[in-house]
């Protein structure tokens, strides 16, 4: 059996709230959720205001054994010490990187040399918005295993995904993540 992980998006205005990791930490505890399953999803410019604050919660979240995904990687305000300084275990390619694979070789390189790095990092990396078998090959040539976007599957309510899950309809393809 595959063990399922469940990502989640954190705003910036949730991780400047002092209280933050308390009330996530506590959320967790009395749904008796094991952090290890959770992935907390935030952009680049999440550390820009109020950065003390912001990184004691991430701090609190990572020890807690929660991990920190960089979303939307490559399009924000991209600063390569924010990957240490937010303690990431993940970046996830943005998904205009990947529209652009299939024509412009400098996308393709950049995607390249972003997978080349979060593995250098001993980053997690998933690519967001795979669409065509295309995109999906070219990545897998790359390197990278894990992806997310309309090729896998359409957007799904909790309900229905739920159902899904229980009746092992979801699937496992080696590019899904």
């Amino acid at each position: 059996k595959r063990a399922l992980s469940i990502s989640f998006n954190a705003s910036p205005l949730e991780l400047h709230h002092e209280d933050y990791a308390d009330f996530l930490l506590d959320l967790m505890r009395a749904h008796g959720l094991d952090s290890t399953w959770l992935t907390l999803e935030i952009t680049e410019s999440v550390s820009i205001e109020d950065e003390h604050t912001t990184r004691e919660n991430l701090r609190s979240i990572h020890h807690a054994g929660v991990k920190l995904s960089i979303d939307d990687f490559g399009v924000g305000t991209s600063s390569l010490s924010r990957l240490h300084t937010i303690l990431a275990d993940r970046i996830k390619i943005d998904r205009a990187f990947i529209e652009g694979l299939e024509k412009d070789p400098g996308m393709r390189t950049t995607v390249q040399m972003i997978i080349k790095l979060a593995q250098a990092l001993e980053l997690d990396v998933i690519a967001e918005g795979v669409s065509s078998p295309e995109q999906a090959r070219f990545l897998l040539d790359a390197g990278l295993v894990k992806a997310q976007g309309y090729l896998y599957s359409r957007p799904v309510e909790a309900t229905d995904f739920a159902r899904m899950l229980m009746d092992g309809q979801v699937p496992e393809t080696p590019a899904q993540g």
